[in-house]
């Protein structure tokens, strides 16, 4: 289709839902979509009025508009438990282990931290417990609260090839050696702040939240991210749970994302109830199904700098490429500043996929998970990324940068079917028919 004299795909600064309209132009009829990315940013797109567009909008705004008094309230009813205030007595060393980024990180903590605070705790009996340094840098970069008594609550990364940081706790039942952060172990009360998004591989085992094995050593961070079929990742999820029920947690907080940095439901309680409920919510919002898999998918990543990682950018990929037929297209739009790490940028070098080399193993298992994401999804088909990274970094890991958005119209007016994913790093889409497997 010409362009002339008509207005390209672009960033517009608005905030327009994803309401599909029509066009006509030069005498043809278009259907005309928008994206949100990023902050602030919104994509049109115009597609033929023969192309099969099925649009996965996923929810289009939070629902917790307060998100700290959510927590609060989660906090002083939760589900099956006792309100937080009265989980700890005087000298109780509490751990509150976040198990990825969050959106609106700083405040949920510091809710969940103002209530133990008003209870029994003091300052220097918390410790706040990231899987790594990154996020440990991402989240003191939110954490303005931290001045005063603050400045005496510990924030630690996990280290999981640090022996003398981890804990043997026991053999599971399949007769691995569980092993957790020292901190986990030694607390007397662990708070889990973890984000409840359905399972990106289309089965849902239940298991209980992710501290398992995030706070876990490298042997068997590994162990997991080479689960390749059904019957390993089921096993996995079991001793998931029987890893979390030796742990003695009892209590955790979940949050059911948004679009973007945004917040639709906190839960907190006992650990089965919140997550019964979690997945139910999750599912709710984050799980579409569409009619059949599509020549081209195009997704985003909403929302501020903590969402534009590689880490979200490996999952976005991951649900998109459930989508897209073989041998198809992804464009993936975000804002992307994040260097790629160290896994991912010797995935073009050696050609092996991160998740079944016995090399680097040192690397962060989420480093590595971005990898092996990334390497399935370019078996599957071509990738297109905007961000705002140099065109050389995202073209030497076998990525196609896209210098102008309009590159990507011109993908829509020649594939037959798209799918629209928005907010792909949270959806776990499924085509109709296949379902979700759970146990």
């Amino acid at each position: 289709m010409p362009y002339a004299n008509h207005e390209p795909i672009g960033l517009q600064h608005h905030g327009a839902g994803i309401v599909p309209r029509v066009e006509h132009l030069g005498g043809a009829v278009y259907m005309a979509h928008s994206l949100r990315y990023g902050v602030g940013h919104s994509l049109s797109l115009r597609f033929p009025a023969e192309t099969l567009v099925e649009d996965c909008a996923g929810p289009l705004s939070g629902s917790a508009s307060d998100v700290a008094a959510a927590t609060l309230n989660a906090l002083q009813a939760p589900l099956e438990f006792p309100p937080l205030t009265s989980a700890s007595v005087p000298g109780d060393q509490i751990t509150v282990a976040i198990s990825e980024t969050l959106p609106c990180m700083s405040t949920i903590v510091t809710a969940v931290i103002d209530t133990l605070l008003e209870a029994t705790a003091r300052p220097d009996e918390i410790t706040v417990l990231l899987p790594n340094a990154r996020d440990v840098a991402r989240y003191a970069a939110q954490a303005a609260w931290r001045e005063g008594n603050y400045q005496r609550i510990k924030i630690e990364a996990h280290t999981p090839d640090d022996r003398e940081a981890l804990r043997y706790v026991a053999a599971s039942r399949q007769g691995n050696p569980i092993y957790f952060n020292r901190r986990l172990c030694d607390a007397d009360l662990v708070i889990p702040i973890e984000v409840l998004t359905p399972g990106i591989d289309g089965h849902d085992w239940s298991a209980p939240g992710s501290l398992f094995p995030t706070f876990s050593d490298t042997a068997t961070q590994t162990r997991y991210l080479r689960a390749t079929d059904i019957d390993s990742e089921k096993e996995h999820a079991e001793e998931t749970r029987e890893a979390t029920w030796l742990l003695g947690v009892q209590v955790s907080v979940q949050v059911i994302p948004g679009p973007g940095n945004q917040v639709l439901h906190v839960l907190a309680g006992q650990t089965d109830a919140v997550q019964q409920m979690g997945r139910r919510l999750s599912a709710d919002a984050w799980r579409p199904t569409v009619d059949a898999h599509a020549d081209l998918v195009i997704a985003t990543i909403e929302g501020g700098p903590e969402l534009q990682t590689w880490e979200y950018v490996g999952r976005a990929l991951a649900s998109a490429a459930r989508l897209v037929e073989d041998g198809g297209a992804i464009a993936l739009f975000t804002n992307l500043r994040e260097l790629p790490g160290p896994a991912l940028t010797r995935l073009v070098g050696d050609g092996a996929d991160p998740a079944v080399s016995d090399e680097h193993s040192g690397d962060f298992a989420a480093d590595r998970l971005v990898a092996h994401r990334v390497h399935q999804a370019l078996r599957r088909a071509s990738i297109y990324l905007v961000s705002e990274l140099p065109s050389q970094t995202i073209e030497n890991l076998g990525i196609t940068h896209v210098e102008r958005p309009d590159n990507i119209q011109r993908l829509g007016e020649q594939c037959d079917s798209c799918i629209l994913l928005a907010n792909a790093q949270y959806a776990a889409p499924t085509i109709s028919g296949q379902g979700v497997q759970v146990s």
